[in-house]
């Protein structure tokens, strides 16, 4: 609201003034006081500055940028008084009138002049030396901005307003509009749209929530739950925008912000706002009804989690990890002492972080790369390699054991695993079953952090320096034992050899069944080739 509205804040103020003049009482009334060579009061200096852009621009000389909006004014009163038909860049001003003509005559007021009026009440307001209303802080600052711009100084707490004002002038005149107005030119329609009481389309849907958040926690209500992330960005907005030194609660707004600036004006995007462009494409593509391509599917799940979640429906499972990651986000963001639920999503904000600002990567983000890089390639459809098929698979298995259909048996592996993880991340006393899952991941994590690895982890790591030998495509001597032991313990007694080269489940060449040796759950140690991942089992 507030975005598309400083433009119409500043006409106002300054329309709704030259209104008032029109009262012969007033204007003899300031022509007294400033006449008389007193100092002028606050209330009469839209009075003079009107009188001087009056003197200055009808004597000839050039006009000032100060006088601008008065020659508009001036400009569109005298078009639109004589019947000609207005236009386009007349159109505020013909609100701005409509609304003081309704409201003045004590008419019940219609849902389009309701910012009018705020903004004439505020006015009135912070005119006469009241303390100023919360509703009324954006209103000064507008007014602010626009006596420090007008007069030349180059403030950074007015960047946004001038860049409101100067799509507002470019869109106006009919130029061909910048990709740096878009936003302005979006949220404009959408205010015209959700004004006049039309069904809002589902592209205004954001616009309508922001201006429903701004207007339930200026009054001073409890904020519901929805208005959350609406108050966290106008905090770090007033943080960062004055130099204090932003708290860790606002990096993210502050990396959204640069990635916003430099993705905008055309420069070649750095990596680390891969992401942003992402997920801004991905918003641009399901918000206007196309098939949403592959790519977006994760975006539109977050999406869907967001809205059932914030609206304190019961979430269904599927949402379970959008709420841990949600809640985890909270904890840590926040200096508390985070909980051990929490330690891999901190492993992974913290790979992110490194790898995303081209430091040479460490051991323990290795997985993390690989998993990213599994990600990339396969969401744009490419052939996906043979290093990727685990990735997949698991991939796979997420999404046909969280909606609930009867799993597979492929599945049963990870689903022990995810069983396993939950029941030790918690405290709970583990059970026998989960003795193997702990011991890899204690060895995975003294291995991972550079300890001299205890004699308990030498097979471990073995397994692991053999996987990624043969996965590379090497053929080593010392890993023939791995290879031939993860080809027997997939395959069973004997196999066809087309299907252990496609990496299929196996089946008996007589019977045409799985082996039933108790190895379903193979289908996940070594997927794609004889040599695969033994040891994440």
């Amino acid at each position: 609201m507030s975005f598309g509205s400083f433009s119409f804040r500043r006409w106002a103020w300054k329309a709704e003034f030259l209104h008032s003049l029109c009262t012969t009482a007033k204007i003899q009334e300031f022509h007294k006081i400033t006449t008389h060579s007193e100092e002028p009061p606050a209330k009469c200096t839209l009075y003079l500055q009107i009188k001087e852009c009056h003197k200055i621009t009808t004597h000839s000389e050039e006009p000032p940028a100060k006088c601008t909006l008065y020659l508009q004014i001036k400009e569109c009163h005298k078009i639109t008084t004589h019947s000609e038909e207005p236009p386009a860049k007349c159109t505020l001003y013909l609100q701005i009138k409509e609304c003081h003509k309704i409201t003045t005559h004590s008419e019940e007021p219609p849902a389009k002049c309701t910012l009018y009026l705020q903004i004439k009440e505020c006015h009135k307001i912070t005119t006469h030396s009241e303390e100023p209303p919360a509703k009324c802080t954006l209103y000064l600052q507008i007014k602010e901005c626009h006596k420090i711009t007008t007069h030349s100084e180059e403030p950074t707490k007015c960047t946004l307003y001038l860049q409101i004002k100067e799509c507002h002038k470019i869109t106006t005149h009919s130029e061909e509009p910048p990709a740096k107005c878009t936003l302005y030119l979006q949220i404009k329609e959408c205010h015209k749209i959700t004004t006049h009481s039309e069904e809002p389309p589902a592209k205004c849907t954001l616009y309508l929530q922001i201006k429903e958040c701004h207007k339930i926690t200026t009054h001073s209500e409890e904020p519901p739950a929805k208005c959350t992330l609406y108050l966290q960005i106008k905090e770090c907005h007033k943080i960062t925008t004055h130099s204090e030194e932003p708290p860790a609660k606002c990096t993210l707004y502050l990396q959204i912000k640069e990635c916003h600036k430099i993705t905008t004006h055309s420069e070649e995007p750095p990596a680390k706002c891969t992401l942003y462009l992402q997920i801004k494409e991905c918003h641009k593509i399901t918000t206007h009804s196309e098939e949403p391509p592959a790519k977006c599917t994760l975006y539109l799940q977050i999406k869907e989690c967001h809205k059932i979640t914030t609206h304190s429906e019961e979430p269904p499972a599927k949402c379970t990890l959008y709420l841990q990651i949600k809640e985890c986000h909270k904890i840590t963001t926040h200096s508390e002492e985070p909980p051990a639920k929490c330690t891999l999503y901190l492993q992974i904000k913290e790979c992110h972080k490194i790898t995303t600002h081209s430091e040479e990567p460490p051991a323990k983000c290795t997985l993390y790369l690989q998993i990213k890089e599994c990600h990339k390639i396969t969401t744009h459809s490419e052939e996906p390699p043979a290093k990727c098929t685990l990735y997949l698979q698991i991939k796979e298995c997420h999404k046909i054991t969280t909606h609930s259909e009867e799993p597979p048996a492929k599945c049963t592996l990870y689903l022990q695993i995810k069983e396993c993880h939950k029941i030790t991340t918690h405290s709970e006393e583990p059970p026998a079953k989960c003795t193997l899952y702990l011991q890899i991941k204690e060895c995975h994590k003294i291995t991972t952090h550079s300890e001299e690895p205890p004699a308990k982890c030498t097979l471990y790591l073995q397994i692991k320096e053999c996987h990624k030998i043969t996965t590379h495509s090497e053929e080593p001597t010392k890993c023939t034992l791995y290879s031939l032991s993860l080809s027997l313990f997939c395959t069973g007694t004997t196999t066809t050899r087309d299907e252990t080269e496609k990496g299929h489940f196996m089946k008996d060449k007589k019977s045409g069944r799985r082996p039933s040796n108790g190895n379903n759950s193979c289908f996940l140690a070594c997927p794609g080739s004889r040599s695969k991942n033994i040891h994440q089992a």
